[in-house]
């Protein structure tokens, strides 16, 4: 951690823990990360709401934020992520059920990578509310129903690119 606080001009990090890792034994190097642009951490498990926004929140120049297989986001006690244009996340949706909070404060998302399992009704709603950049959406690794996809096609006003795993779509449970 003292190479992360002695470079707190870091423009670019990516952490990958070998199994889930709780957010505490990093957060404080990550806090002096102020000039930070792109995040992508793999593993890890936030405790509490107030971990994540922590972190963020000292970044105020972050453009791109990534998480592999985490717990617990939260867009809880988080500011506004004005310069955020892309997010990501791969991961379940049921260990990351606050995750449209952090959707809702992307009001320049360009580019969102949406997790397995996720209420595509939510998602859908968020994007057409908060989020008028979204060009490209990316559903990962989910079988998706029609009406599914049509949300999220229709949910972006400029929608520019979207990918999913056609080859599962289904229609009400009846396999194509």
């Amino acid at each position: 951690m003292d190479l992360l606080n002695s470079n707190p001009q870091l423009p670019d990090l990516f952490f990958e823990f070998s199994c889930t890792t709780d957010i505490t034994a990093i957060q404080q190097a990550l806090k002096t990360l102020t000039r930070l642009k792109i995040l992508t951490m793999n593993h890890v498990h936030i405790t509490r709401k107030d971990q994540l926004s922590g972190v963020i929140n000292n970044a105020t120049v972050m453009q791109k934020l990534s998480f592999d297989d985490p717990s617990g986001i939260s867009g809880d006690r988080c500011e506004s992520l004005n310069g955020l244009t892309e997010l990501g996340f791969r991961s379940d949706w049921n260990r990351n059920m606050d995750l449209v909070q952090g959707i809702e404060l992307c009001l320049n998302l360009e580019d969102l990578k949406i997790p397995k399992g996720c209420p595509t009704d939510q998602i859908a709603s968020t994007i057409k509310e908060c989020c008028p950049s979204l060009g490209t959406v990316k559903r990962q690794n989910d079988s998706l129903e029609y009406k599914q996809v049509a949300l999220l096609i229709w949910a972006p006003r400029r929608l520019l690119r979207f990918s999913g795993d056609m080859h599962m779509v289904r229609d009400g449970g009846r396999s194509p």
